[in-house]
């Protein structure tokens, strides 16, 4: 049993899982989230590999509350919504990002915001966006190499990426390869992502290759699966309710 200290929310299941840092099998964690277990990442372990990039995480989340003033530009639409996000923040905390996804109107996009201010105000370094206006970037007439990079740098590289409505738009060659760019930087990296949609995790490949190649489809959306854990939003569409 490994001696490393859950949050309050999780706890060890009896699933074993080997470390990638020194190939020990030890108990996998899991967290409770919107009543019901959901496993974590990273793998819990109290080997030397383990304990540095702890540290390093560590270290990663007091530069983030030695930021000054973190700021982030909620819509008004979502400031004043009423919604419990803690516990998604929670566990976005633990390593492990979320893959919210349903109909339409079921709160996924407050829900995003609604982590997404929580820890902006802790520190963390959010960005929020779509797939359209990632396509919008890059195809704008004065768009150049240059400034996809650097759209490149500040989607792969802050705390939290939120993006919302994954496959809301159809991705071009183009678009499709920057996401897929983003998506592997921060998978690498061990970034979080929040993503919303209306298609499960199993359909979205699907989805993406309507407008860029199908490799590139599939790598985005097996990466996603990796890195998050899915949650469905159900119920009637409150926006025509």
């Amino acid at each position: 049993m490994s001696r490393v200290k859950l949050p309050p929310n999780a706890r060890w299941s009896n699933e074993l899982v080997t470390c990638p840092y020194c190939g020990i099998a030890s108990p996998r964690a899991e967290a409770w989230v919107c009543g019901r277990w959901i496993k974590m990442l990273p793998y819990p372990c109290d080997c030397a590999g383990y304990r540095k990039n702890l540290a390093r995480v560590e270290q990663r989340e007091r530069e983030r509350r030695e930021r000054a003033e973190p700021r982030l530009d909620v819509p008004e639409r979502f400031e004043r919504a009423e919604v419990d996000a803690s516990s998604y923040a929670e566990t976005i905390k633990t390593g492990l990002g979320l893959y919210l996804w349903g109909g339409n109107g079921n709160g996924k996009t407050t829900t995003a915001w609604g982590v997404a201010g929580i820890l902006a105000a802790e520190g963390w370094s959010v960005e929020v966006t779509t797939l359209g206006k990632i396509g919008s970037s890059v195809s704008d007439t004065y768009s150049t190499a240059d400034t996809q990079d650097a759209l490149f740098r500040k989607l792969s590289r802050c705390d939290l990426l939120v993006l919302d409505d994954l496959g809301k738009e159809k991705p071009s060659e183009t678009s499709g390869a920057l996401l897929y760019r983003i998506v592997n930087e921060r998978y690498e990296a061990q970034r979080q992502m929040l993503i919303t949609s209306n298609y499960s995790r199993g359909k979205l490949a699907a989805r993406l290759a309507e407008g860029c190649a199908p490799s590139t489809a599939q790598a985005i959306a097996s990466r996603l699966s990796e890195m998050t854990a899915a949650i469905e939003f159900t119920g009637t569409d409150r926006r025509i309710a």
